[in-house]
C-alpha cells in the first residue's frame, strides 16, 4: 500500500490487528523506519501512533471537519468519536453552564459543556465520571471506561493541557442536586436523540 499519498492528509487508518486510528497522517519513508524504529518499511504517524505499510489493513482520506480533537480521541472506540461528530451539532448556548454562556460560540462548542457531556457519555458506555480540579474553583469531568480515558469537552481549553491524574470521582446525584444543571442534562440529551432520528452526522 503506498501510504506517501496520504501524507499531510486527513484519514482514517485500520490496521490488520482491527485498530482504527484517525488523524493528519505523516509519512516517512523505510529509510527513516530502519534508522528510528528499526524495521525497514515505509510507514504513516498519526499523532502518537505509527503504524508499519505491513500492519495496514484500510486507510481512506476523511473529511477535515470530522477529525475528532477531543483528549484521548485516538484510544477510543469509533463509537465514541461518532458521539462527538453529533454532539458538536447538539452543543448550544442553551446547554452551555450559564456563568460561561456569554463566552459560547459555534466556533467553542465544548465551552461550558463538560458536567452533562461526560454523565451522557456514561449513560452510553458506562465507566466512571472523573473530574480535573480548575484554577478558578469547581471541576471539569471527563470519562473513565475500561482502559479508555477520553473528554470530549477538552477542546475548550485549547492548548492548555489539563492533569488527568489529579482527579476525583464525580456522582450524577450530586451534579444533578443542581436544577439548572439536571435541566441542561435533559436538553442536551433530547437534541442529541432527534439527531440521531434524523439520521444526521
Amino acid at each position: 500500500m503506498d501510504l506517501s499519498q496520504f501524507d499531510g492528509k486527513p484519514v482514517r487508518l485500520k490496521t490488520v490487528e482491527g485498530d482504527t486510528f484517525e488523524g493528519v497522517g505523516s509519512f516517512f519513508p523505510a529509510e527513516y523506519g530502519l534508522r528510528e524504529y528499526g524495521r525497514e518499511e515505509d510507514g504513516l504517524r498519526l499523532g502518537e501512533h505509527v503504524v508499519f505499510a505491513g500492519e495496514t489493513a484500510a486507510l481512506e482520506p476523511l473529511d477535515a471537519a470530522l477529525l475528532c480533537g477531543f483528549y484521548g480521541a485516538e484510544h477510543v472506540p469509533e463509537a465514541v468519536r461518532a458521539l462527538y461528530r453529533l454532539l458538536r451539532h447538539v452543543w448550544c448556548a442553551e446547554t452551555c453552564a450559564p456563568r460561561l454562556r456569554p463566552g459560547w460560540s459555534p466556533d467553542n462548542p465544548t465551552l461550558g459543556q463538560c458536567s452533562i457531556t461526560a454523565f451522557l457519555a456514561q449513560d452510553l458506555f458506562g465507566g466512571e465520571v472523573y473530574g480535573v480540579p480548575l484554577p478558578e474553583g469547581g471541576v471539569h469531568c471527563f470519562n473513565r471506561v475500561g482502559d479508555y480515558t477520553f473528554d470530549l469537552a477538552s477542546e475548550q481549553f485549547g492548548d492548555t493541557k489539563l492533569d488527568y491524574e489529579n482527579t476525583s470521582q464525580q456522582l450524577r446525584t450530586a451534579h444533578f442536586a443542581d436544577a439548572d444543571k439536571l435541566t441542561r442534562y435533559e436538553l442536551l440529551k433530547q437534541r442529541l436523540t432527534a439527531r440521531q432520528q434524523n439520521g444526521a452526522v
